[in-house]
Order: C-alpha cells, then structure tokens, then sequence
C-alpha cells in the first residue's frame, strides 16, 4: 500500500507533465500551417546602378494569390543573378518573406523582402527602387515583377534533317500519285 507521501508526488508529476503539455499546445496553435499547393514563379527585372546590365531575380511562391501579402508560408525558392553576384535561397535556409506582395496585374513594381542567410538577402519597394545583400552588394532602379518568358521549344539539327526527309517523302508520293493518275 502506498503512503500519503508518494500519492502527492505522482499527482504532482502527471500536474506537471499536463502543465507541460498544455503550454506546448498553445504554442503550437500559434505556428503558421504551411501546406503544399500550386506554385507559380514569377521574375524580377531592374536596372543596375553599381553592376552592369539588369539584376534578374526568379521568386517561386506556392499557394499564392496575386494582390495579397506574402508570408513565410508562400515561400519555396529565390535565385538572384547579376554580373556582380548571384545566389539561390531555398526552404531549407532559414527564410523570411513579407511584402504587401505583388500586384493582381502585372509587370509592375511591388514590395517583396526576401531575407535569407547573411548576405542573401533581397528587397524592392513599390517605387521600384532595389536592393541585394547587406551592404547592398547590388542594387539599382526601374525593378518590376512580372511572368518569366515561356521557353520556345526549338528543333536540333536531327530534327530539322528528319522533318526534311519526311517533307520529300511526301513530295515524291505526290509526285507519284500525279504522274500514275496521268497514266
């Protein structure tokens, strides 16, 4: 039979482990659920005020819908690239989105802030001003988002050569259907 002693302590220590388990659950219900969706990618063009040419940037966002703000949860993957540097940030770096986010219609400069690990960081403002890294090792004006250009498929050589060869195919079967019809 056990004594008073040892019952009070048994009490206190399942109190204790559901004290605990209650302060992990409240703190957990504040976490933001990030689940997969649809992904979208869309691209950063502007114009370099101490590099040479454009600093392109490629933002892939999931479960995102245009004309609203972004958070952590839409992020999957930025890739920035200029004359002067270029780095990748994905969901496996410590990553923090925001902005007002990008407009329903697009191109058009908008507020997106990509911080990555140091000095992958990004930023571009509304008035289309820009920033990359934390000195900033690139930055710029005019940047506007938009759609990334679709690829044009294009033929190889084999295929050119094949679609010749097929073409006279069909030139000499109608050369030959002519000349028996005649006959």
């Amino acid at each position: 039979m056990p004594s008073f002693g040892s019952s009070i302590r048994s009490i206190l220590r399942v109190s204790a482990l559901l004290g605990v388990c209650v302060i992990a659950a409240v703190q957990t219900s504040y976490a933001p659920v990030c689940n997969s969706g649809p992904q979208a990618t869309y691209r950063f063009v502007g114009q370099c005020t101490d590099c040479s040419g454009t600093g392109v940037g490629l933002l892939t966002l999931q479960n995102y819908t245009l004309g609203t703000a972004l958070t952590g949860c839409n992020f999957v993957s930025f890739t920035y690239t200029s004359n002067l540097t270029s780095f990748t940030i994905t969901q496996a770096n410590s990553v923090s989105l925001s902005g007002t986010g990008l407009p329903a219609s697009l191109p058009a400069a908008a507020q997106v802030i990509v911080i990555g690990p140091d000095p992958k960081n990004f930023g571009s403002g509304t008035d289309g001003s820009w920033y990359v890294g934390l000195a900033p090792a690139d930055y710029g004006t005019g940047g506007t988002w938009g759609y990334p250009p679709t690829a044009v498929p294009t033929l190889s050589t084999a295929a050119f050569g094949a679609l010749g060869l097929l073409l006279a195919g069909a030139g000499v079967l109608l050369m030959r259907s002519r000349h028996t019809a005649r006959a």
